[in-house]
């Protein structure tokens, strides 16, 4: 279904970018008939030409598997459970002329990072006041006005010291608070081509590149996998239904996986697991017992697999998970456990 959330996106994705003739057709066909996002397009294309285009000049290539290869060299994964397990992602702005952050679903940090000691770093930025005002409207839940903001303040301001960072917030408003895919995708765009740097100092720089994969993913069935996750963490009447049918549809993609935390987060805010260190596991056990869907169920056992590997430090249990799925009927599950498997091997041999 078309709907206003999905014009909204396209609307500002077509300030920076032409639309493919497609969307141009049904954004138009719905501008002629929603009065409210026609007066939303007229004031986004007003505030955009109030701002001066900054003249930075367009990249040849895609960063993002340079900054992936960095990442490999320097750290050890972070595991992507329970990176959606706050009841709501939030974006934290630690304000001052010393520290500027940004906070995503319990991973912290403190703004421009060094990486050697994790201290921060003291800067001076003409952006501050933008970003401060930016914190100030998204207290306030305003997250379309702290976008406007923020958006307005790169414009000029895009060579500052803190522009990477303000670049990152600017993308996490548009894809955890307005829901705005292709805005989000954008903006991560920018982020990745000129503010990787940015992203390698980030505290939070795994959660940005799984949001980059799965928003390039959810591209190409323009955002159909992101909005049906959305839809169902929406409906009150069966919620753990609609997710499910979520998981079954995309099991090999980030979003599946999304909506297995929200599974298992319904199971922990249900009482059906008793909180201590294997609530994770314990929580998303019970989740898949509960599926209905066999595709759904293994899906959440390789998510169970992923905790025994990542989290719980017990590589033959991950290991014992991994073999029994990688011999399932379903060849896309079989062959994300294999992929798991021999990641879990390599790593093991390398020890």
């Amino acid at each position: 279904m078309w709907g206003c959330r999905k014009a909204q996106g396209l609307i500002a994705a077509s300030i920076y970018e032409a639309l493919d003739d497609g969307d141009r057709r049904r954004l138009d066909r719905h501008l002629a008939s929603c009065p409210a996002c026609r007066a939303e397009a007229q004031a986004m294309i007003s505030v955009a030409r109030r701002i001066p285009e900054a003249p930075i000049p367009e990249l040849p290539r895609s960063l993002m598997p340079a900054i992936k290869a960095r990442l490999a060299q320097n750290e050890v994964p972070v595991p992507f459970a329970w990176r959606y397990a706050a009841a709501a992602m939030a974006t934290v702005v630690v304000l001052g002329s010393v520290s500027y952050g940004l906070l995503y679903s319990g991973l912290s940090g403190s703004g421009v990072q060094n990486l050697a000691d994790n201290r921060p770093v003291q800067v001076d930025s003409a952006l501050q006041p933008t970003l401060d005002q930016a914190a100030a409207l998204m207290e306030q839940r305003q997250y379309a006005d702290a976008y406007r903001v923020l958006e307005a303040g790169l414009r000029v301001h895009y060579r500052d010291a803190r522009a990477g960072e303000g670049q990152l917030l600017l993308a996490d408003i548009a894809f955890t608070h307005l829901k705005q895919y292709p805005v989000a995708y954008s903006a991560y765009q920018r982020a990745q081509q000129f503010y990787s740097s940015a992203i390698l100092a980030s505290p939070d720089r795994n959660t940005i590149l799984e949001r980059w994969e799965t928003l390039a993913e959810a591209r190409k069935v323009e955002y159909a996998s992101l909005y049906a996750l959305d839809a169902a963490t929406r409906d009150r009447s069966d919620t753990f239904a609609k997710l499910e049918q979520v998981v079954a549809r995309y099991p090999e993609k980030y979003v599946g996986a999304m909506a297995a935390e929200e599974m298992a987060k319904l199971m922990v805010a249900a009482g059906a697991v008793q909180v201590g260190e294997q609530t994770h596991f314990l929580a998303m056990q019970e989740a898949s017992l509960r599926c209905k869907d066999p595709i759904a169920a293994t899906r959440l056992k390789l998510e169970m697999a992923h905790i025994y590997r990542d989290e719980l430090n017990n590589p033959e249990k991950a290991r014992e998970y991994y073999g029994e799925i990688a011999a399932n009927s379903n060849e896309v599950l079989a062959r994300l456990a294999r992929e798991s498997l021999s990641s879990l091997e390599a790593g093991a041999s390398r020890e």
